[in-house]
Parts: structure tokens; sequence; C-alpha cells
């Protein structure tokens, strides 16, 4: 199934993995946004998440409107990136406690650094 975008006033419309559209600059970029793996799926889904991905990247919109399965899908990637950051966070390095320094060798460096500036 053909998807249209409409992207700085000009409509693209995706289907089977190739982008055609009037604008011949768009059209390349837009191409640059198909995924290779998906190119032969015949997938459905995968044509509208990626005419809806780039609508969203360019700033334009998806034309031929509402997609309850887009909204379902962009909730699961939306959970999906949360959990990624919750884990990321949770994984932050803590720094190891320096040891201190015994008194004896303490009082010598500071001996040694005080004739050095000295000099």
């Amino acid at each position: 199934m053909a998807h249209t975008i409409r992207i700085y006033n000009i409509e693209a419309t995706y289907s089977a993995g190739l982008w055609t559209c009037a604008d011949d600059p768009l059209q390349a970029l837009l191409q640059n946004f198909v995924d290779p793996s998906e190119l032969h799926s015949g997938d459905s889904m995968h044509e509208l998440k990626t005419a809806s991905c780039a609508a969203e990247r360019l700033g334009g919109v998806l034309l031929g409107g509402p997609y309850p399965e887009l909204e379902s899908w962009k909730s699961v990637e939306l959970e999906r990136e949360n959990a990624r950051k919750a884990a990321e966070a949770a994984k932050e390095v803590k720094m190891p406690k320096v040891p201190k320094m015994p008194k004896g060798l303490a009082r010598l460096v500071e001996s040694i650094a005080g004739r050095w500036a000295r000099n």
C-alpha cells in the first residue's frame, strides 16, 4: 500500500521501498531514509513506519490519516527508549575511593615538594 507525505509543500509517495515525487533532490533525500532490509518485505507496517519517520524528521505530515497502528508502534518505541535511558542511568560509574596516604609518606612528599619549590 502506498503512503503519501507532504514536505515543503511537495507530496511524496512511498511504496515497495521506493519514493516518488516531483522534486528530485527531495526524492533522493527521502530514499536515503529507506532501510535496505525492508525493501522487498512487502509489509505495509514497515512502509507506514518508514513514511512516518521520514515525515517527522523533515517536519512534514503523513497524509491519509488516522493510523491507530502507528500510534501503538510509537508508544512501544517510546517505552523502549525510556527503558534504555533507565538502564543507562542505573549503570552510572561510581568513582572508587582514593586511599589516604600514610602519614610518614605524606611528610616525605611535603618535604620534597617544599625543597623543590624553594629551588
